[in-house]
């Protein structure tokens, strides 16, 4: 290698290695000069293996010798210590990151001194209730200073300590337990309990960090713990893909109708809007019986009160002998039945007929489905055309299906 960097013809008589290598020690710079990857090509089709990365090795010891190749020692500072012992970074470990912890105890602050006189007395009871651990079974004052010089009170519940995976503590605040208000925290978590958290805070130098279970932190539908998106992100598709998202939830979640076998002319296995569509060419006072999203051991009676206005009427069902056939008996309320004909003749046909008689009076007014707004604006205007006539007037209300409202003028002001 120091014969062909001082380019010595090596069938020369001149051509002494040792030489050679003196010189090249010398001067190293020399070696610069050598393409040690074809060497090393050479000796590899000479049989000689893969000598590139020793021929790199040599030309480094002869350029500087005894050199001591190891970096000088800097010790870690307080990120890396922690990197180190956690196998974490910055790219895995943030705040915002959704994480798994297990519950190992709920931390208390130790009542102070000047807190005994705080102690609660129940009037209805008699006894005492400690202020900080709420327990209220002290029959006397006195009784809540020996629970406090004792040290068995262990003081309030300021929060829940957890550990990750990775061996950092956390810290829950009882305030970030949950949306809702928690005095206890005993009642909502147990030792050894996994709970899904948020990190809020990271203090690398004690391993230690601030966490939230909040249900609106944790859903975060505002982005605030979230990484931010990058300008180049979709925000438009991301909003039609949640809006598909959630209507196939609400496809998946809506109340499917277990098909009934009733004989019987008014029934049909279809749903309330199925129900309300066929009874738009039906006459006042028709109805359909069909069955109940409130289960296998409902029906739903649904007759017209008017045009555009239907009253669902909730059946329940005993005595059945499967889940598809109809009831022994039959429950409106607290009003029995034994069949649907009898539920017909004797609860709709008689309601019926009072909406029928309200319909055609010569004061009826449809005032858009009982619209509160249209009956006073009637009201007014019929009161100004005939100020000494008091008029009043009925409507059917869509808001209520099956009553009617009455309004009335008798002075200034609409009733």
């Amino acid at each position: 290698m120091a014969v062909d960097a001082l380019e010595y013809d090596e069938s020369a008589e001149d051509a002494n290695p040792a030489g050679a290598l003196e010189e090249i020690l010398e001067n190293p710079e020399r070696l610069k000069d050598l393409d040690l990857d074809a060497f090393a090509e050479e000796l590899e089709r000479q049989g000689y293996g893969n000598k590139g990365i020793t021929l790199y090795d040599i030309r480094a010891e002869l350029s500087c010798r005894y050199k001591d190749l190891r970096v000088p020692y800097r010790a870690p500072n307080t990120e890396e210590v922690f990197n180190l012992l956690t196998k974490e970074t910055p790219e895995t470990f943030y705040i915002g990151k959704l994480i798994t912890s297990v519950v190992t105890g709920i931390a208390h602050r130790r009542p102070q001194g000047e807190s005994y006189d705080q102690a609660i007395r129940n009037d209805a009871t008699g006894l005492w209730q400690c202020p900080f651990c709420q327990q209220d079974n002290f029959p006397e004052l006195s009784e809540v200073w020996n629970h406090f010089d004792s040290g068995s009170c262990p003081g309030q519940a300021i929060g829940v300590r957890a550990r990750m995976d990775n061996g950092v503590q956390g810290f829950i605040p009882t305030k970030f337990l949950s949306d809702k208000v928690v005095k206890h925290p005993e009642e909502r978590v147990k030792v050894g309990m996994t709970v899904h958290c948020r990190i809020m805070k990271i203090d690398i130098e004690k391993f230690n960090v601030d966490l939230t279970c909040r249900t609106s932190d944790l859903m975060d539908k505002n982005n605030e713990w979230k990484l931010p998106k990058d300008s180049y992100y979709d925000f438009d598709t991301e909003t039609e893909d949640t809006k598909t998202e959630e209507e196939r939830k609400k496809k998946q979640q809506r109340t499917t109708y277990i098909k009934r076998v009733i004989a019987h002319p008014s029934f049909h296995n279809i749903n309330f809007k199925q129900a309300e569509k066929m009874m738009e060419s039906m006459d006042q006072g028709d109805v359909v019986i069909r069955p109940s999203s409130k289960g296998e051991n409902h029906l739903t009676v649904t007759w017209k009160v008017a045009d555009g206005i239907y009253q669902h009427v909730d059946v329940r069902e005993e005595g059945k002998e499967n889940a598809f056939s109809l009831g022994h008996t039959l429950w409106i309320n607290t009003e029995e039945f034994e069949d649907l004909d009898e539920i017909t003749a004797r609860y709709i046909q008689p309601m019926a007929a009072f909406a029928r008689d309200l319909l055609g009076h010569k004061y009826f007014q449809d005032c858009n489905g009982g619209d509160r707004k249209k009956m006073e604006e009637l009201l007014i205007r019929s009161k100004k055309e005939k100020p000494t006539f008091i008029p009043y007037f009925v409507s059917a209300c869509k808001d209520l299906p099956g009553k009617f409202i009455l309004g009335y003028q008798p002075r200034g002001k609409p009733r």
